[in-house]
């Protein structure tokens, strides 16, 4: 059994798993007035990330690109799409990316000695990709053993980031009430 819980990775990627710098990669937004229209899209292998009243918005390349503008449904494109990325008003008791960064920062205010948090790149619509590192020895965490919890990897999955979030949160609660086995696991 591990000895040392070295690692809580969490990985916040955002509706695409896509290489930011060099990419080639833009947000579309196509013209797509009803269902017919995104089935159409849909079906062609494109995700449609967000839907609209008259139009939808995908991930694509250059030749993508270059596609939807020969057919008339390219209205605009962008390497860096800004949209609102907060969770509808049914998902509002799962943390956001905004509100899971604010919270990872929380845990690093309240927890000094015990969580790092740094960022490990930006996701292709420039999004910080957090690693939360809880570890009572910095130094030394990357020669034990230790444990990596990975979330929000897949578009559209809430609960994913929600179970690392949380074990993180529960670690540091334990941690901080002298729980003997978290001690010993850190």
């Amino acid at each position: 059994m591990a000895k040392v819980l070295g690692l809580v990775a969490l990985l916040f990627f955002s509706f695409a798993a896509l290489s930011h710098s060099g990419s080639g990669q833009y947000f579309l937004e196509l013209k797509a007035s009803n269902k017919y229209e995104r089935s159409e899209i849909a079906n062609s292998g494109f995700a449609i990330e967000e839907f609209h009243e008259n139009h939808v918005v995908v991930t694509g390349s250059e030749q993508d690109k270059a596609f939807f503008k020969a057919k008339g449904q390219l209205l605009s494109f962008s390497h860096n799409h800004v949209s609102a990325f907060s969770f509808p008003p049914k998902d509002s008791e799962y943390h956001d990316h905004l509100q899971i960064l604010a919270a990872l920062d929380q845990l690093q205010q309240t927890y000094p000695d015990l969580v790092q948090v740094t960022a490990i790149g930006m996701s292709v619509e420039g999004r910080i990709i957090p690693v939360a590192t809880l570890t009572v020895n910095p130094e030394t965490h990357l020669e034990k053993p230790g444990v990596v919890f990975m979330g929000a990897h897949h578009a559209r999955e809430h609960l994913s980031a929600e179970v690392p979030l949380r074990h993180l949160m529960k670690f540091c609660e334990l941690y901080s009430e002298g729980d003997e086995r978290v001690k010993r696991l850190l």
